[in-house]
Order: structure tokens, then sequence, then C-alpha cells
């Protein structure tokens, strides 16, 4: 039985939330686990591979925009998690919700790499509109 790297990077995900279980009676725990949850499975499970080279410019080209939009997005989960109590007595509704950010957050930095990436800056233009 042969273990991949994505296997050993799931696994390493799901296991590093464990000790928010710990402090499952706090208020600030399902707000934490939330953004844990989404962030990890972000930078860690769906953006794997899919990385620009790290020491190039490119890379903070598509990086930071990338980052400026999961930021908002996790601000804006845990402020509704807080604002909102009642979402945390439902649990597929709130990290449902997740999920489908996280896919439409996904989707967003894909185009963001793709449109960062040197080889492909030029497709889609006519000669004459090349810089």
């Amino acid at each position: 039985m042969k273990i991949d790297d994505g296997t050993i990077r799931v696994t390493i995900v799901l296991c590093s939330a464990i000790p928010f279980f710990f402090f499952w009676q706090k208020t600030w725990m399902h707000a934490a686990l939330l953004g844990y949850l989404v962030t990890a499975l972000f930078f860690g499970v769906a953006l794997a591979g899919q990385y620009p080279p790290f020491a190039s410019k490119w890379f903070w080209r598509a990086m930071v925009p990338i980052i400026l939009v999961h930021c908002s997005l996790v601000a804006s989960l845990v402020w509704l998690d807080f604002t909102v109590p009642y979402l945390n007595r439902l649990p597929r509704a709130l990290y449902g919700l997740a999920i489908i950010l996280l896919i439409a957050e996904w989707r967003f930095a894909m185009h963001i790499i793709d449109a960062s990436d040197p080889s492909t800056a030029n497709v889609g233009r006519a000669p004459d509109e090349e810089a």
C-alpha cells in the first residue's frame, strides 16, 4: 500500500483540527474552527500543486489578491458566526455555506493564477494589442 502526498496532506489538515474539540463549549471555538477549516482546506488541499514558483514575481502577483480575498471571506464567516449565534446549532447550514464559498474562492484563485501566469499573458489578445 502506497501513501501519496495528497493522503498525507489531507490527514494532517484534518488531524490538526482535533485541538479545537477540547474547547467545544467556548464561544470563540466555533468561529476559530470555521476559520481554520476554510484556511486549511483552501491553502492545504484545494490550491496544493497550483502555486506559482515561490521565488518569482509571478508568485506575489497571484498570491496578494488571493490572500486578500481569503482574509475577507474568513472575516465575514467569523463575523456571521459571532453575529448570529443560532447558526452554531445548524452546523450543516454553516459548514455548507463555508464549502460553497470555498469552492467559489478556489475558482477565483484559479482565475487569478491563470491571469498572472506570464506564459499565458498574451493569450486571447490580437497580435496588434500585445504590449
